[in-house]
């Protein structure tokens, strides 16, 4: 009889080991939810703000009017970038919570 019990509190001592680190895992998986949600907000704000032409990435053309120079086109690609890796970073994020659940 004493040999079950020191089966069975082998055996419990191993799930509430499992348990804990699932529920680690959980908890980690959310704070990367939350700082990857921030930082996709963070890069859209910064897509939306940028989108605004600086100073000299307007040029003028010999018709009179004016084109957006090729630098604007590179920072806005950059941000855009930045907003796609962020929701990239986000749905990886689900994808681990989801897998730990």
């Amino acid at each position: 009889m004493a040999e079950n019990n020191a089966l069975g509190d082998s055996q419990t001592d191993t799930g509430s080991l499992e348990f804990a680190d699932c529920m680690q895992a959980l908890e980690s998986a959310e704070a990367e939810i939350r700082d990857a949600q921030q930082q996709l907000q963070a890069a859209k704000t910064a897509l939306e703000a940028g989108r605004e032409p600086k100073p000299g990435e307007r040029i003028g053309t010999a018709g009179g009017a004016s084109r957006l120079a090729d630098a604007y086109a590179r920072r806005l690609k950059a941000l855009e970038d930045a907003v796609t890796t962020a929701q990239k970073r986000l749905d990886d994020a689900y994808s681990r919570r989801n897998a730990a659940r």
